[in-house]
């Protein structure tokens, strides 16, 4: 099943944040989606960092090149869908565009933006939660079986700690690759920042 990405998770990847090694390791051997609007977004958020003097023109430019190595499916959106769910949510149409088309794509989400993930809850979407990694010990790991797999499976990856206190990752076999594994530019933003950034350009 493929990931519907937004925003937040492009800028993140490309600007080097430190959710980005959480974020390859949720998507290996996955394909992601998103919709249409997604390219002008990211522009527009782009600007808004140019506006508060965040990153230079060099940058913006970087993030852009870094930004074509990711391979994403572009999907139109049905548009009165996504009106009506902002109407139903009391969000932004950028919103709901991006969670009619995890909807009409039967997809997951992957979101840094709180907001976002909880109105995808409320309609239905399964939302991907980017979290530290789960732990488990050996012995939990014996008697529960089945909702490590599960853990593993819905996370990416989890971690068994044996008695010797060494610890083993138990990830599904998938490809070693993700679309998001690009060099990306080191500008020091933070998650906080960047969906701040989208924010600052949904809301208008």
């Amino acid at each position: 099943m493929a990931i519907v990405v937004d925003t937040s998770v492009v800028i993140a990847v490309t600007s080097n944040e430190p959710n980005k090694g959480r974020l390859i390791e949720l998507t290996l051997g996955e394909e992601f989606i998103a919709p249409v609007t997604l390219p002008w977004e990211f522009g527009n958020a782009i600007s808004a960092m140019f506006k508060q003097k965040r990153i230079s023109l060099s940058q913006g430019l970087e993030l852009i090149a870094q930004f074509r190595k990711i391979s994403i499916r572009l999907a139109n959106v049905d548009m009165e869908n996504a009106i009506r769910l902002a109407a139903s949510l009391n969000i932004y149409a950028y919103d709901a565009y991006v969670i009619q088309c995890a909807r009409q794509e039967n997809s997951r989400l992957l979101t840094l933006d709180g907001g976002l993930k909880e109105a995808a809850k409320k309609a239905g979407i399964e939302v991907m939660e980017v979290t530290s990694m789960t732990t488990y010990t050996d012995e939990q790991a014996r008697q529960q079986l089945d909702a490590v797999l599960k853990t593993a499976t819905r996370h990416g990856e989890v971690r068994i700690k044996a008695k010797d206190v060494q610890e083993y990752a138990l990830r599904p076999v998938t490809s070693n690759q993700s679309p998001l594994d690009i060099p990306g530019v080191d500008i020091q933003l933070s998650a906080q920042e960047i969906v701040g950034f989208v924010r600052e350009v949904r809301d208008r």
